[in-house]
């Protein structure tokens, strides 16, 4: 399988931290004292795993209403998916 969904969601992590590294490494466009990266709900998680991913990247990092505790969220029924 390929893509970014399910078994492959690591590539979702991957191409964001990547397109970073590009955009300071490769192009110069930036720099990591002036990155920043946002993301809420599932956008959240992205966020959330590029940061630990590689924190020395991003100089701000806003999770909004993050939606990262996917496992205990999708077995506890009790817990609105919102």
């Amino acid at each position: 399988p390929n893509g970014a969904k399910y078994k492959c969601k690591m590539n979702t992590f991957n191409d964001f931290v990547d397109v970073a590294r590009w955009l300071i490494s490769s192009r110069n466009i930036t720099t990591s004292e002036l990155l920043s990266c946002e993301g809420r709900s599932a956008g959240g998680l992205l966020i959330g795993a590029s940061v630990n991913q590689d924190p020395s990247l991003w100089k701000v990092a806003i999770l909004g209403v993050p939606f990262v505790d996917v496992l205990c969220t999708m077995v506890d029924s009790t817990i609105p998916l919102t």
